[in-house]
């Protein structure tokens, strides 16, 4: 084949400080840290948003939020806005992905351009479920992993789906594979022995024991010295948002170690997926991108899970691209970094600021598929480097956070929010015309505002005023009458 298969890999959520890719100190990914050695790994990714329907419609058009309006009340991509699958499927690319969660799902326009698009908030024991089970063997086997493991967010079944789709007779045809695996979003439950792979919790062998033990109103997982039950809210609820619990270095070290063996779990399913590739000659013509739509906060800010801000740990994000090992597409892939240095498969470290809106011109010109580049976006293979980075958020509803808090209304860090970065600088502007600035190179946890003190503010905000269009203060607020889809969405906090 002349033009290469894509593999898009989104971790869910996950915050490149917690990979060992990245100098993390636990080996939450082994499988990953080994397939970055004979990679592209951006040092400095960021997200154009800090959530995830926001964030993957920036990713598969291209474009902003405030361009596509996908920040406020609606999360549906406008259809004159092409995406990633769209462009490849015109261009003869066989075609799969799966849904991420409730909100990367089918009539949001991300289903567009998919010859085979997964969801997965159905997969419950039903009569509707049965009926399915018949022709997705998948499903029965993701409901037996979960009564025995405990629930993944549905990471086994996308990945046994793909597996099965990638076995099936490709033709001439390359492909173009999009999973998102969120095992890694809150409350950061993984299952065995993921959970107590770097924690000391205690759990039932199985998780049909958990689920009995529940039932009859018994806590069935335990921590040798701690309270699990105020973990447990701490990880599942907001109570740092509505400042309810002042969280201990042990407690908040817990709930990492639970999402750090979230992680380590994904990481697993990469490896299954790599080598099955592997497996059918497929790997060596295949681009393999792994990155993650936003990060995590753990008390960062005051603030917990990924509502209210645009600070780094929401959007610096993971970005690993391994090219195929083809001299003409590597070749496609030289030019130069801003030091000067050859870019190509030799070279493994790129510390130039990239976004991931990024990943549409760049998947799309692998694919030689034709496309209008959109403004902000940039070929990563190209010469060219970014002046500035640019994210948003919309306003934010309290329901989530009032569903738990029934005292809590509002935070003053709610959106709509919108920043700009250079090589050094960041603007964060609120909706409220506050600001704040940080040197974002020196002080990576942003713990220094400088927006009092600095002249960059108004140069910052003169680039965000004449590049980007204001964000309206419309809410994102769900009524949905699907009581399984309700469900999901609770589950995952967003209700």
């Amino acid at each position: 084949m002349d033009r290469p298969n894509v593999l898009l890999v989104v971790l869910d959520a996950v915050r490149p400080d917690h990979l060992s890719t990245y100098g993390y100190g636990r080996k939450t990914d082994p499988f990953l840290s080994t397939l970055a050695e004979n990679s592209l790994v951006f040092e400095n990714a960021f997200a154009n948003s800090n959530w995830t329907p926001t964030s993957h419609a920036a990713l598969f058009t291209g474009r902003l939020p405030s361009e596509t309006g996908v920040y406020g009340d609606t999360l549906t991509i406008p259809e004159n806005y092409p995406t990633i699958p769209e462009r490849l499927s015109s261009a003869g690319y066989r075609t799969f992905g799966t849904a991420a969660g409730v909100h990367i799902r089918s009539g949001r326009g991300f289903e567009r351009g998919f010859d085979a698009f997964h969801e997965t908030f159905r997969i419950r024991p039903s009569a509707r479920f049965l009926r399915r089970a018949l022709a997705d063997s998948e499903a029965v086997k993701q409901l037996v992993y979960s009564l025995v493991r405990g629930h993944d967010n549905y990471t086994y079944y996308k990945t046994e789906r793909l597996k099965r789709w990638i076995g099936t007779d490709p033709g001439d045809d390359p492909f173009f594979a999009f999973v998102n695996f969120k095992t890694a979003h809150h409350p950061y439950d993984p299952p065995r022995p993921y959970k107590s792979l770097f924690s000391d919790v205690d759990r039932p062998p199985i998780d049909v024991i958990e689920l009995l033990a529940e039932k009859l109103g018994r806590e069935p997982q335990s921590l040798p010295e701690g309270d699990i039950d105020r973990v447990r809210r701490i990880s599942q609820e907001y109570p740092l948002i509505a400042d309810t619990i002042d969280p201990t270095d042990e407690e908040l070290a817990t709930v990492k170690a639970w999402y750090d063996g979230a992680i380590r779990y994904m990481d697993d399913r990469v490896a299954d997926i790599v080598g099955h590739l592997r497996e059918h000659g497929l790997l060596e013509n295949t681009c393999v991108v792994v990155t993650a739509d936003h990060g995590e906060q753990f008390g960062d800010h005051g603030l917990g899970k990924h509502r209210y801000s645009l600070y780094d740990e929401l959007l610096r994000v993971p970005l690993v691209v391994r090219l195929p090992e083809r001299t003409d597409i590597q070749a496609s892939a030289e030019g130069q970094s801003k030091d000067g240095t050859p870019v190509g498969k030799s070279v493994t470290r790129r510390s130039e600021m990239v976004s991931l809106i990024d990943l549409f011109p760049t998947i799309v010109n692998l694919a030689k598929a034709e496309f209008e580049c959109p403004r902000f976006a940039e070929d990563l293979f190209s010469a060219t480097d970014h002046e500035y980075l640019f994210a948003e958020v919309g306003r934010k509803p309290a329901s989530p956070v009032r569903r738990h808090h029934t005292e809590f209304t509002d935070t003053p860090q709610n959106g709509p929010l919108q920043s700009v970065r250079d090589d050094s600088w960041k603007l964060i502007r609120r909706a409220d015309d506050t600001q704040e600035l940080y040197n974002w190179r020196e002080d990576t946890d942003e713990t220094t505002d400088l927006a009092a003190t600095s002249s960059e503010v108004d140069r910052l905000a003169s680039v965000l005023e004449s590049s980007v269009t204001p964000l309206g203060d419309r809410i994102y607020d769900e009524t949905v009458s699907d009581e399984r889809l309700q469900r999901q969405l609770e589950d995952m906090g967003y209700l």
